[in-house]
Order: C-alpha cells, then sequence, then structure tokens
C-alpha cells in the first residue's frame, strides 16, 4: 500500500470537492447571472452530476487500492460497488479493523445510488434538489472519509 499515493488522492478528491461546492454557491447567490446563453439549472446540474461521479469513484478507488493491499481483495461483479463498501467497513480477523465507519458507509451507499442515477440519466431529468442534497451528503463523508482513512493509515507500517 502506497500511503504518500492514497494520502494524494484525498487530497485531490477533497479539492475536487470544494470546487464543486465553490460552484453551488454561486448558483445558489445568483442563478439567473450564473450563465446567459444556457439554463442555469442545467449546467450546475450537469457539474454536480459530473462531479460527484468523480468524487465517489476515486474514494471506491482509494478503498480498493488498500483492500489490495490489506486482504489480497479485488473486487469484481456485478455487486462490485456494495460489496466494496460491506468489505471495507467490516474488521477482517487478525488482519485488520474496519476501515470505515457504519454512518460513513451509509453515507456513502447514498452517494452511490446518487452517481447510479446520474449516469443513467441526462442532466436535465435529474432532481435539482436531489443534486444538491448529494452535495451536502458528500461534505459531509469527504472529510469524514479522509478522516477515517488517515486514522487507518497510522496503524500501518511504513511502505
Amino acid at each position: 500500500m502506497d500511503k504518500r499515493r492514497t494520502r494524494d488522492d484525498l487530497d485531490n478528491i477533497a479539492a475536487e470537492l470544494l470546487r464543486l461546492v465553490d460552484a453551488v454557491a454561486a448558483y445558489k447567490s445568483s442563478p439567473a447571472e450564473f450563465s446567459p446563453k444556457v439554463s442555469p439549472d442545467w449546467i450546475i446540474k450537469n457539474s454536480i452530476t459530473t462531479i460527484l461521479q468523480s468524487v465517489y469513484t476515486n474514494l471506491e478507488n482509494v478503498l480498493a487500492s488498500i483492500l489490495k493491499g490489506t486482504d489480497n481483495y479485488r473486487p469484481g461483479g456485478e455487486n462490485f460497488h456494495r460489496e466494496l463498501l460491506a468489505r471495507a467497513a467490516a474488521p477482517i480477523e487478525q488482519v485488520r479493523e474496519p476501515l470505515i465507519s457504519e454512518p460513513l458507509k451509509q453515507h456513502l451507499v447514498e452517494l452511490l445510488g446518487f452517481r447510479h442515477v446520474a449516469r443513467k440519466r441526462y442532466a436535465q431529468e435529474i432532481d435539482l434538489e436531489l443534486a444538491l442534497q448529494n452535495v451536502d451528503r458528500a461534505e459531509i463523508a469527504v472529510p469524514m472519509f479522509a478522516q477515517e482513512i488517515e486514522r487507518f493509515l497510522l496503524t500501518q507500517p511504513d511502505d
């Protein structure tokens, strides 16, 4: 497991989310001026869906990388995403404690659900309120994730 790369990934995820939060704030403060030629709702929904998909995918990549190193686990198959979260939230006897807490797992399950909707629909079909709720959820989940992964990394030997 490459701790430096994992920490860099966590920093990049946080930076991406911060850019999204700034875009949402700009949209909320003046939606009519957000863009004169294109629907501001379409722009913000497209931004939210694209960036949250990226953030969530990168959170999963961090988990998969750690689990590959600690458990020799390579997720795959039809239920890959849910199995990955379940594995990360479970202790492995004589190997490791859970990587993530149950409350964090629940936030990630909700973000996974939104990611699925976002991947299957066009931006104009996404409910704006649902998209904004998931930005709020990501604002809670990403720092929790970083904190819980950092706590885990501190228990591991240096590379």
